[in-house]
């Protein structure tokens, strides 16, 4: 006798609930019941699951083995995830503007589209952009005319082999792009960046170093597969001859003519974490953790269980004596170290906590002053920045602008407007902690770009986000522009009047360009004088 129970049982799955309505309710066979159950399974992964990060959506694509010229109704269609809101494209509308940014958008969709076996028309791209048609051929012809191919459904069939991302990515490198724009248009990680340009510039030291080689021993050296050798020497072929790429290809090579001492001192000591959750860590309950694990010799997480009790304990155990004039707070700032950047970890610098003006009588007169509300805002920021640090801590703009209930660009817009216009500074961390022989940011961001480090290392060393990063390194590459075009290394004020910088920080990126291209720009002076 046979045992019914594994039939039985098959109905208690979802498929099987699933088949059994299908059959009683639909009148479908067995077969077509299972057909059935599949082919809806396959749409829903398709077209409805919701594992994909934030920002991509999920839309249909005519196939690629679809010929051209037959009716879209009768084509195959396969279902395509695509990177719509990237989040570097913030980064590419503020460094490049809008046009080059949607020219960007629409390069990456018609990429990945390719990329998963589908092609998009310039009727799809216009639906997905929310632009014209016309539109969508003046962005694809802007990006064709710079070299780049854009896998449309009228394009592919015309074509051969479609650029791989290693050919894209080092062209992108040789035209000067900066990290946070290539992940715009290729979503591709910074770290996969960074291992292209580590081997692009392999390949044009060796190109550059052994000239007499022929390729078969200069791959060996390089210890890549032929293909990408190739793929590296044909975007050095293609770009090498472009003034405008000459810097680009110099610096990524540059990393393998350093010596290797060298290039060790241009890395700090230790890693440096991002500072962008600082303001976080500056409270009450670090201040005591960093005490009792400095001065018991604790680990970190007994000092923070400690730390967990004490706090309960001062709640609701004891009251804080009343020693604040009115209108005063106790805030916790960093304690002020004019070493910051040599390479501390950000979680182990001293929190100190210091009394700061919020309402005070001082702080009311400035408010009611005849002064525009900038002015006024930059005159209590330096005021309560000169308290912290009387104290011995320091401030940052960001924290200025946290507690002034404002946005950090619009903090230090003021604050540069008031030591402009009154010769007042605020005593803040990028005016004291990058002061003297100590690097500034942009130094030792600059430094570590023109030394051929990948965008991904120079965030790791320096603790800096991508965006500001990138900021730093376009403008210098602007400068070079400029430094190229006159034929010599320009006045501050010529580079403020051209780049649209203020006087003081045109004149540390002239002093940069005199550092990495004085030997070679200095001889013009004498020209420019006569």
């Amino acid at each position: 006798m046979i045992n019914p129970a594994p039939n039985h049982n098959k109905g208690k799955t979802p498929s099987g609930y699933l088949a059994s309505r299908l059959e009683t309710e639909v009148g479908l066979s067995l077969a077509q019941c299972k057909v059935t159950i599949e082919i809806f399974l396959d749409y829903f992964t398709d077209y409805f699951s919701g594992i994909r990060p934030p920002g991509v959506i999920i839309t249909t694509a005519v196939s690629i083995d679809e010929p051209p010229g037959k009716p879209i109704k009768h084509c195959k269609k396969v279902p395509v995830h695509l990177t719509y809101f990237h989040e570097d494209d913030d980064h590419v509308l503020t460094a490049d503007g809008p046009v080059e940014a949607r020219a960007i958008r629409l390069w990456r969709l018609a990429r990945e589209a390719y990329e998963q076996k589908a092609v998009f028309s310039h009727e799809d791209l216009s639906r997905l952009l929310c632009i014209d048609v016309s539109t969508v051929g003046d962005l694809v012809k802007r990006l064709t005319d710079r070299g780049f191919f854009v896998p449309t459904r009228g394009a592919v069939k015309d074509i051969g082999r479609v650029p791989s991302h290693r050919e894209e990515i080092a062209r992108f490198l040789g035209l000067g792009w900066s990290t946070s724009k290539i992940r715009a248009a290729t979503n591709h990680a910074e770290s996969s960046i960074g291992r292209y340009q580590h081997q692009f510039g392999l390949v044009l030291f060796l190109l550059y170093e052994y000239p007499e080689a022929v390729h078969d021993e200069r791959c060996m050296l390089s210890d890549l597969t032929r293909s990408s050798y190739d793929t590296y020497v044909k975007v050095h072929d293609e770009l090498a001859d472009r003034d405008d790429c000459q810097l680009h290809l110099e610096r990524l090579r540059r990393r393998f003519e350093l010596d290797p001492k060298d290039r060790d001192n241009l890395v700090p000591p230790a890693k440096r974490r991002p500072s962008s959750g600082r303001l976080e860590q500056q409270t009450l309950d670090t201040a005591i953790r960093q005490t009792i694990e400095t001065d018991l010799g604790t680990t970190c997480r007994v000092a923070e269980a400690v730390t967990e009790d004490l706090m309960v304990l001062i709640d609701t155990s004891f009251q804080l004596p009343e020693a604040l004039r009115p209108g005063e707070a106790v805030i916790f700032v960093d304690a002020y170290n004019p070493h910051a950047l040599s390479g501390e970890k950000v979680a182990d610098r001293p929190v100190i906590p210091v009394s700061v003006p919020l309402h005070t009588d001082e702080v009311l007169r400035i408010w009611r002053s005849d002064d525009p509300v900038g002015r006024c805002r930059a005159r209590i920021a330096t005021l309560i920045a000169n308290a912290a640090r009387e104290q011995g801590g320091i401030m940052g703009i960001n924290g200025l602008a946290e507690m002034l209930h404002t946005n950090n660009s619009t903090m230090g817009k003021d604050l540069r407007e008031l030591a402009v216009d009154l010769h007042v500074n605020a005593p803040t961390k990028g005016l004291l902690e990058d002061a003297g022989s100590t690097l500034t940011h942009k130094e030792e961001i600059i430094n570590l770009g023109q030394h051929g480090f990948t965008g991904d290392e120079i965030s790791w060393l320096t603790r800096h986000a991508p965006v500001s990063r990138d900021r730093y390194i376009e403008t210098f590459r602007r400068a070079e522009i400029l430094m190229r075009l006159e034929g010599f290394i320009p006045e501050p004020e010529h580079i403020a009047r051209v780049l649209d910088l203020r006087l003081h920080v045109a004149t540390q990126y002239a002093d940069l360009l005199k550092q990495h291209h004085g030997e070679s720009y200095d001889h013009c002076e004498e020209a420019k004088a006569a």
